[in-house]
């Protein structure tokens, strides 16, 4: 099953003041999606009920939103892109920090691939248009379960991104799942170790640690055996 799949031009401008504006004063961060969809299509993702393609917001529409919903809850919040990848398209996105940039005082959050950031143009770019975290889909350590169920993803450069990221002064998250069909209470053990690890070296600041759940609409939940 599929969800309905507007195109991003017919979907209308958010309700801001859906909330009082006292809320403005608990809530942590403004969460503003920039791309809907995402071309991956790892295995235990349910993003693919939403489309294949990331099909982008105007540039004009992301900014005018996140100034609504500053104006109203509060100058002070951080935005967090809910973009899948924020970083999948190079000149789109040194684009959409520039602009960013030139608007001034947005401080934000993303998350995205670690092979979407191996352009050092894209994470000077993030430093210099207010981004201050960046969260790195890593998963496991085990190149093997990567190439099974983590599409297009390599290891080896895991530490030279990361160390170019804490250098551009943004901290880096990682997400980690453990529960893989092909991994074992050890294979579990080595992955959590390394995380800690590049915590501990300050190449990531912090991680979330998940159980692999294959939700409906993840074609792990709908061919099973394939994955043993």
């Amino acid at each position: 099953m599929r969800y309905p799949y507007p195109a991003v031009e017919k979907i209308p401008f958010p309700k801001i003041d859906l909330f009082p504006k006292s809320v403005g004063q608990d809530i942590r961060y403004l969460r503003v999606v920039h791309a809907l969809g995402c071309p991956y299509k790892c295995p235990y993702c349910t993003i693919q009920t939403i489309g294949r393609k990331a099909n982008y917001f105007p540039v004009e529409r992301v900014l005018a939103e996140i100034r609504a919903y500053r104006s109203y809850y509060g100058e002070h919040h951080n935005i967090y892109f809910g973009d899948e990848t924020f970083t999948l398209h190079p000149a789109h996105t040194i684009e959409f920090c520039a602009a960013l940039e030139e608007e001034g005082g947005v401080y934000y959050d993303c998350q995205t691939r670690l092979n979407c950031l191996t352009d050092v143009d894209i994470i000077k770019a993030l430093a210099r248009s207010g981004c201050r975290w960046v969260e790195v889909g890593l998963e496991t350590d085990n190149q093997e379960s990567l190439n099974l169920y983590k599409q297009g993803m390599k290891l080896s450069p895991t530490e030279e991104i990361l160390a170019r990221i804490r250098d551009e002064g943004l901290a880096a998250c990682s997400f980690m799942v453990n529960g893989f069909p092909n991994q074992t209470l050890d294979d579990m053990k080595r992955s959590t170790d390394w995380v800690c690890s590049l915590i501990q070296r300050d190449l990531l600041q912090a991680s979330y640690l998940q159980v692999l759940v294959p939700y409906p609409g993840s074609d792990m939940y709908e061919n099973p055996d394939k994955y043993g």
